[in-house]
């Protein structure tokens, strides 16, 4: 299954990995596991990473959140500017668009603007 985390912009600004990251994994439990191995994490309020006004900047996804690579590709068609062209400059650091994480069949299938600022890919 794929599972999607979308990084909140508390404290009002994007940070990395990447605004977007979409991860291929058999449960929700291993995609959190995968997702803490590339620098997501999910406790940013009480240990005061993140603004305790916005909020979390990650949340863990349920088994509810599995989405199929059809629905993903079709999140993709009917909300382009979701995701292109989103690269946040913040402090200096440019923060990619979308990071893909696992082994998707062709992620250039998504018609995303290929270069390290928009989309890379870690298996």
């Amino acid at each position: 299954m794929i599972y999607w985390f979308r990084q909140n912009n508390t404290g009002g600004y994007f940070s990395d990995p990447a605004i977007n990251v979409i991860i291929e994994a058999p449960s929700a439990v291993e995609a959190n596991t995968l997702a803490q191995e590339h620098g997501i994490y999910f406790d940013g309020v009480s240990k005061r990473k993140d603004c305790g006004c916005c909020g979390d900047r990650w949340y863990e996804v349920t088994e509810q959140d599995a989405l199929t690579e059809t629905e993903l590709e079709q999140w993709f068609i009917n909300s382009p500017t979701m995701f292109e062209g989103r690269v946040q400059q913040s402090f200096g650091q440019k923060i990619k668009g979308i990071l893909f994480v696992g082994n998707f069949s062709d992620p250039n299938k998504f018609n995303l603007k290929y270069n390290d600022l928009y989309f890379s890919k870690n298996s």
